[in-house]
């Protein structure tokens, strides 16, 4: 029963300048640690809405001795591409619901929580079949020209087994960590 946000979950410097965004129409005042997930340090949590999903809390780009503009300038980039992350929508992607900046360096992202593992668990020193190569294959590849189709595109920059989902029904995967993943600019 820990609150991982304040009563208040954004901060009102930064993420509320996007009220009109579809990431932001609702609050999420009180978020429920439920228990650990298996991905790195991402928790399975229940929102004051009983949403179930996953969150993965971030520690912004500031270093002591910044200016503040410098400091303000990464925290706000930092926060525009998680931002930007919550539109992505594709089957073969994680889901990003909602972010909350709860302190100013800090953004805790919420995800759908998939029930599924790694497909380096999955594999597990036991060859696939040819034909479960190929669908997999086909997945990511439709996954990444999503990305390299967006204006401008996303990089994920960390396509590897542990970064990939194979969902419990052992025929969807999705990608996930996007911690490394940068937007072209223009």
């Amino acid at each position: 029963d820990t609150n991982i946000l304040p009563s208040s979950s954004t901060h009102p410097d930064s993420l509320s300048k996007f009220p009109n965004s579809p990431v932001y129409r609702e609050s999420w005042d009180s978020v429920r640690f439920v228990v650990r997930v298996f991905f790195g340090d991402i928790q399975e949590v229940v929102t004051d809405r009983g949403i179930r999903c996953a969150a993965k809390t971030l520690n912004l780009p500031v270093q002591l001795g910044d200016k503040k503009e410098t400091k303000t300038k990464n925290i706000d980039e930092a926060i525009k591409s998680e931002r930007n992350l919550c539109r992505l929508r594709h089957p073969n992607i994680v889901r990003f619901l909602h972010i909350a900046q709860p302190e100013p360096a800090t953004v805790v992202v919420f995800m759908e929580l998939l029930d599924g593992r790694s497909l380096e668990r999955f594999i597990d020193n036991k060859p696939l079949k040819e034909p479960k190569i190929r669908d997999f294959s086909e997945q990511i590849c439709r996954a990444l020209l999503y990305l390299h189709s967006r204006q401008p595109p996303v990089i994920h920059r960390d396509i590897n087994c542990s970064n990939i989902i194979v969902c419990a029904d052992n025929t969807r995967i999705k990608l996930i960590d996007f911690g490394l993943s940068i937007k072209l600019e223009q």
